[in-house]
C-alpha cells in the first residue's frame, strides 16, 4: 500500500480492513486515527503477541513503513470473553414506565428490615 497517494479516509479505510481481515487481533480497544499520512494506533491489546500480530499486519501485509504505535498490553482483556454479546451499558436507557414509582420511607425500611 502506498500511503504518499492516497487521502486519510482511504488509508484509514484501508488499515481498518487489514484489521478485521486478521482474525488474530481483536478491535474492540483498538482506535486508528489518520491526519496529514501520519498514522496513529492507540488502545490495548490482551497480550504480547496480539501486539505482534498488529505491527505485522502494518508492515508486512499493508506495507506501511511507519506509524505512531500507541498500543499497550492489558492482560485482563485476555479474561474477557470475546463472544460476549451484552450490551454497553451506556447503550442501555430506561423508559419512565421501568421506573418504580414508589417511594420509600424510613418506616418502610424498618418494616422490611433494613434498619438495624
Amino acid at each position: 500500500m502506498d500511503i504518499s497517494e492516497m487521502k486519510d479516509e482511504e488509508i484509514l479505510e484501508a488499515i481498518l480492513e487489514g484489521f478485521e481481515e486478521d482474525a488474530r487481533l481483536n478491535m474492540n480497544y483498538i482506535d486508528v486515527e489518520v491526519f496529514d499520512g501520519s498514522i496513529t494506533i492507540s488502545g490495548r491489546v490482551s497480550s504480547e503477541e496480539e501486539l505482534q500480530v498488529l505491527d505485522e499486519v502494518m508492515t508486512e501485509t499493508l506495507h506501511v513503513g511507519e506509524y505512531n504505535n500507541k498500543v499497550w498490553v492489558d492482560e485482563a482483556l485476555s479474561y474477557e470473553d470475546p463472544d460476549d454479546t451484552s450490551p454497553d451499558l451506556k447503550e442501555i436507557t430506561m423508559d419512565d414506565d421501568d421506573i418504580d414509582d414508589q417511594n420509600y420511607t424510613d418506616e418502610d425500611e424498618e418494616e422490611e428490615g433494613y434498619n438495624n
